[in-house]
């Protein structure tokens, strides 16, 4: 599996400061099937970076392993210990309400672990729903809830995979915005794994493209923000990396 060059962060806020994620020539196999081949790959301080790729090329087992979820089979993993991961299911227990969810495994008295949870309620606009039910929530409200849980720790880094990918359009498109402005609030470094393009391009310093286990290339986003979905700019780079994921209007 090839990969090309070391993908590193080229202009990310954050300046020298070192990298809150540094992989160092990481491969996994399963079995005799080598899924990852020697990955290179740095994120600095407040940078959001994007992976993107066809199904199978690696994204999620990448994310696992930087996300301690996994093992590699060679190479080093190292990230900021203040981390959380965000998944496409919102993985809330159905038994418990929406505050008791969000303070899961946090110690301290009853009203202060309630009020911590208002509090990161309030940035994902649902201090209404503190004492729901999850059966009680929409797929984006759900979602909502397990992006306030990610936030009570104020992680340094957030891991994202597919965090979206269960949700309409719409509700796609307010999720996307509210999870622009809590990087520009929190100030959080961010990895995503996602298929959609657009998506890459409106939130991303950088997108990569993984294939066959390695990255093939690196896009510089170089769009100011807010960013637009009809900016000509934004539509022509989305054309350029969906041609580079071989998919065009023929």
């Amino acid at each position: 599996m090839s990969v090309v060059g070391e993908i590193v962060a080229a202009s990310a806020p954050g300046g020298t400061r070192a990298p809150v994620i540094e992989v160092r020539g990481l491969r996994r196999q399963f079995g005799t099937r080598e899924v990852l081949g020697a990955i290179d790959l740095t994120v600095a301080p407040g940078e959001f970076v994007s992976i993107i790729g066809k199904s199978g090329c690696g994204k999620s087992t990448l994310l696992r392993l930087i996300g301690g979820l996994d093992r590699p089979s060679a190479g080093t993993v190292h990230c900021d210990p203040s981390l959380n991961l965000v998944f496409q299911d919102a993985r809330l227990i159905p038994w418990r309400n929406v505050w008791r969810n969000i303070t899961l495994g946090r110690k301290g008295r009853k009203a202060e672990r309630r009020e911590s949870a208002r509090g990161v309620l309030a940035e994902v606009a649902l201090s209404e729903r503190i004492d729901d039910s999850p059966a009680t929530l929409s797929g984006g409200e759900a979602q909502r809830v397990s992006f306030a849980r990610a936030l009570l720790s104020n992680p340094r880094v957030l891991l994202l995979d597919e965090p979206f990918g269960a949700l309409d359009a719409l509700t796609r498109i307010r999720m996307q915005v509210l999870l622009a402005r809590l990087q520009r609030d929190h100030g959080f470094a961010a990895l995503l794994v996602t298929h959609d393009v657009e998506e890459a391009i409106l939130l991303s310093d950088r997108i990569l493209v993984m294939r066959d286990g390695g990255f093939a290339s690196q896009q510089i986003v170089p769009l100011p923000r807010p960013r637009h979905r009809a900016d000509p700019d934004l539509l022509a780079l989305k054309l350029a990396l969906l041609a580079e994921l071989g998919i065009t209007d023929a």
